[in-house]
């Protein structure tokens, strides 16, 4: 029924999108909304004067906390995200410091002992913190597979430089064996595989912000007949620069393209693409085999633990 003295204008029901199939609400309409929502949960916490007077249906009496809650981090999101679009895999592929036209097969394998032990999903990126460091987690923004976040940019890159590329996929924690196989397999005349052992950012709170990106990675290119040609093994943590009002996903996959630059530049690295072997790469991943045995004749009792740290030395001396 309409407002006597005043015009009916049609149906005032919330249009429905088409291809989502759900009702269509401007976007202003859902952040006022969880602004106001959320204000009342600065105010029971902090005690300051709510940034607007909330709706009685906005109440805490009348809603639940997981929706408070929820409210409190979609306005999180609005303010991290600076409301901008995310950098698509063209975009923000990474920069191969050569051209070539041979075939590429590229594999990103997920060795992140958080997600291989199931405390994070293989989607994890990173964390936000609130006010007090309390972390929330982050899946990236694609919400894939990090390993297929991370790969599809790797692979784009190649494409970019003029390699034909086949993207492989793996399992987690995939041994170096499976990798030589799986590359063997592609039938490339290069294989190139990036094993994740720590890649994370660290976003923190509103009363200190800052920013951390902790990273592990080992980066591994093969001739076609699956000879490992170079490995090398990048660690660190840094404190990226954030660009203006830029999302926090984008200044993330911006300073991905970036550490990648650092990596691909690696001389060995532009070698081993080149098809030229690095020595060193063979001594290396015997030294790493053989580290693994004697961890696993220690676990079983074989050797003591003044013998394993002997042998361990003397392995790590060939280095």
């Amino acid at each position: 029924m309409g407002v006597p003295g005043k015009k009916e204008t049609g149906d005032r029901s919330p249009s429905l999108d088409k291809n989502k199939g759900h009702a269509a609400i401007h976007p202003l309409r859902c952040i006022v909304g969880n602004v106001r929502s959320a204000s009342w949960i600065f105010y029971q916490d902090l005690r300051p004067v709510p940034f607007f007077v909330p709706h009685p249906k906005h109440s805490p009496k009348n809603l639940p906390m997981k929706h408070l809650f929820i409210s409190f981090i979609a306005l999180a999101t609005v303010f991290l995200s600076g409301c901008v679009t995310p950098l698509t895999v063209e975009n923000s592929a990474i920069q191969v410091p050569l051209s070539a036209k041979e075939k590429v097969a590229v594999v990103t394998i997920e060795n992140r002992p958080y997600v291989l032990s199931g405390k994070k999903t293989d989607r994890f990126e990173g964390i936000m913190r609130g006010s007090y460091g309390i972390p929330i987690n982050l899946n990236n923004i694609e919400k894939k597979k990090f390993t297929d976040y991370i790969g599809d940019r790797v692979a784009q890159g190649f494409s970019n430089a003029g390699y034909t590329v086949t993207k492989l996929s793996l399992g987690h924690g995939a041994t170096d064996a499976e990798v030589r196989d799986k590359i063997i397999e592609a039938h490339s005349d290069r294989g190139f595989a990036v094993r994740l052992d720590d890649w994370r950012i660290d976003w923190g709170g509103f009363i200190v912000p800052s920013w951390q990106f902790f990273y592990a990675v080992d980066i591994s290119v093969y001739d076609g007949s699956g000879t490992l040609l170079c490995r090398r093994t990048f660690s660190g943590r840094d404190v990226p620069l954030v660009e203006g009002k830029d999302s926090i996903f984008n200044n993330s996959v911006k300073h991905y393209q970036f550490k990648f630059k650092e990596f691909l530049n690696d001389r060995r690295i532009v070698d081993a693409l080149r098809g030229i072997k690095d020595h060193e790469a063979e001594s290396s991943s015997h030294v790493k085999d053989r580290l693994a045995e004697l961890q696993s004749l220690l676990e079983s009792g074989l050797v003591t633990d003044g013998e394993y740290a002997e042998k361990k030395k003397q392995l790590l001396d060939k280095l």
